[in-house]
């Protein structure tokens, strides 16, 4: 029998009828499940990593900078002169917290779980809009809802309240871009789930190995003949006493048929040896300090950058590491200045100025550089190395990398006489 031609027009107007216009989409974290992610992002290894790297991103300063050549366009000049105090007076005094500090949120946010959200808040003031607050949503409370038949978002849900809101009305930052309509992202600590998951057992395993070692096990041996309870208690505090490191006595009877005061003992106590093997502790060790150097391999940080055994080749070496690094750190930066330039001072200016020209360039946030060749990021990078005892501060090729005056002559004396 002919299986029947399905008829695609009438489908199609089936799905209409229904008004089926949107399609939910799991993120990878939602697949996963939201409390082992979590579990993992609250894990001090990896906090301790977000830490570096936040540390790494935001220790220059911000600053909004006008775009436009004024030798070309002299008349943008005074619209900059207007336009920038107007957003830096309101983003400096926003309601509950600091322009930096929410920067910094929706920044781990989207580093951790792959996408953030946050409000904005609007108000008018002497006739025009500005911002009040920027709150920054926990992301998992939030659910995007795609259209069918084009890209970009329907809508997006939110779960506590049961609403649906317009993106155009929130922040949404995409981690690390938003590509193929993912605006999910993808957090950057999927991939050592399971890894962190094997370290908390492992430290579990740990810790009881170590109250193992701790407690040392005896044994009583006694003949229970004619004992009476003064005798068990003289054993327990010749038990307690082996702890104390004090004289050990136990207790004493007499001999049968012998003269009076003639005693014997008649009590044995063994004391086991550790339950617990060094050579476990040690395999232990070396397992968890594999998963962390992993972890921070992620962020950037090599397992012993800036150090080699090799007698040559250690600032090339190093210079490879803290590129790395470097490079992890101006990557963030970037996705910063422009989530808070395409979502928020954009936002500002098309609320309040509407008829610029069309050659006009918006201002944008940029991270603070030091002039030359060396980024201020990469000498935080340095910075966050010493801190954490990766690199010595004395390094030769630190000297060399930042173009610092060499080592005075007289230290270098002094240390090769102490060697010596």
């Amino acid at each position: 029998m002919a299986k029947p031609k399905t008829d695609i027009s009438s489908l199609l107007s089936v799905i209409a009828s229904l008004n089926i216009h949107s399609q939910r989409v799991k993120g990878r974290v939602i697949g996963l499940g939201l409390s082992r992610l979590l579990n993992v992002i609250n894990h001090p290894v990896v906090k301790k990593a977000t830490n570096i790297m936040k540390a790494g991103v935001f220790t220059p300063s911000l600053e909004l900078s006008p775009q436009n050549n004024y030798e070309e366009h002299p008349e943008f000049e005074q619209i900059d002169k207007d336009i920038i105090p107007f957003i830096t007076d309101q983003l400096n005094n926003l309601k509950t917290e600091s322009w930096s500090n929410i920067l910094k949120s929706i920044f781990v946010d989207a580093f951790n779980f792959g996408w953030s959200i946050s409000q904005p808040l609007w108000k008018v003031k002497k006739g025009r809009w500005v911002l009040d607050d920027i709150q920054v949503k926990p992301p998992y409370n939030f659910t995007f809802f795609y259209p069918i038949t084009a890209d970009g978002l329907d809508y997006i849900y939110h779960y506590p309240s049961g609403k649906q809101l317009q993106p155009d009305r929130l922040i949404i930052g995409t981690w690390p871009e938003l590509k193929h309509n993912n605006w999910y992202g993808e957090s950057e600590w999927l991939s050592i789930v399971h890894d962190i998951e094997l370290l908390e057992k492992l430290e579990e395993l740990r810790a009881n190995g170590i109250a193992k070692v701790m407690v040392r096990v005896v044994i009583h041996y006694s003949d229970d003949v004619s004992r009476s309870e003064e005798d068990f208690q003289g054993a327990n505090i010749a038990v307690e006493q082996i702890e104390s490191n004090a004289i050990v006595q136990l207790p004493m009877r007499m001999i049968p048929g012998e003269k009076p005061g003639s005693y014997e003992h008649y009590d044995t106590l063994k004391v086991l040896d550790n339950l617990a093997s060094e050579e476990a502790f040690e395999d232990i060790g070396k397992v968890l300090d594999q998963i962390e150097k992993r972890v921070d391999r992620i962020v950037g940080i090599s397992d012993d950058m800036g150090f080699s055994t090799a007698k040559f080749g250690s600032q090339s070496k190093a210079d490879r590491t803290f590129n790395f690094f470097t490079s992890r750190v101006e990557d963030g930066e970037e996705w910063v200045i422009a989530v808070a330039n395409r979502q928020i001072v954009n936002e500002i200016i098309k609320w309040n100025y509407s008829n610029l020209p069309a050659e006009y360039k918006n201002p944008g946030w940029v991270f603070q550089q030091f002039e030359g060749e060396v980024s201020l990021s990469s000498m935080q990078a340095d910075n966050i190395a010493i801190t954490n005892k990766i690199i010595d501060a004395d390094e030769p090729f630190l000297r060399t990398k930042h173009k610092y005056p060499p080592k005075p002559v007289e230290d270098v004396e002094e240390s090769d006489a102490s060697a010596a």
